[in-house]
């Protein structure tokens, strides 16, 4: 048995233990150390579900899923992995304009700065409202708008075009225009 162990590491004069308490006390210590599981990295979850499984459902099929994996990536604000599938789903001019507004709220929420938000808005303003309103709707650009604030106003030019461009009497265009007024009056006049 090693008994001059114990002695030389818990006897420096202020703090001494018995051979019986150093080799309890260093077995706990292995102990919990082994049961805490290391010095590995411990994964969060968020609604059941990782960083690495939100950030592949933001490539999946399923629309409601990957809108689903936008809001939840926001929960991992300092993940840089979670801000560059953020990035790439707002930039991605395959997806439906809703989704992409959704992904630029959550990049703002999560990260704080406007940039990309604005960027992706205008983009995506444009496409959507070009000459004929391909999607009227509006409720997500409505609440990107809400959470930007002041920091909207660089849409109104863009939000202005693209009202005055849609001057079809179909019901499309009637109530394209309708969301987009609502979209230029909710913008702080600040």
């Amino acid at each position: 048995m090693v008994s001059w162990l114990p002695s030389m590491i818990f006897s420096n004069g202020c703090f001494k233990l018995s051979t019986r308490r150093a080799v309890t006390f260093a077995a706990l210590f292995c102990f919990s150390f082994l049961y805490s599981g290391g010095c590995k990295k411990q994964s969060v979850e968020v609604d059941g579900r990782t960083l690495e499984e939100w950030v592949a459902l933001c490539n999946g099929k399923d629309a409601s899923l990957r809108l689903k994996a936008y809001q939840a990536l926001r929960s991992y604000p300092k993940e840089k992995s979670a801000e560059d599938a953020l990035t790439t789903a707002a930039k991605e001019p395959t997806r439906p304009a809703p989704e992409r507004y959704a992904a630029a709220l959550s990049l703002f929420r999560m990260t704080g700065t406007p940039d990309v938000a604005v960027d992706v808005a205008k983009t995506t303003i444009e496409s959507q409202f070009g000459a004929m309103a391909r999607d009227p709707s509006t409720r997500e650009l409505e609440d990107l708008i809400f959470w930007l604030g002041a920091r909207a106003k660089p849409l109104l030019p863009t939000l202005r075009q693209a009202r005055s461009r849609l001057t079809g009497q179909d019901r499309t265009s009637f109530d394209a225009r309708a969301g987009l007024t609502r979209c230029i009056q909710s913008v702080p006049n600040d």
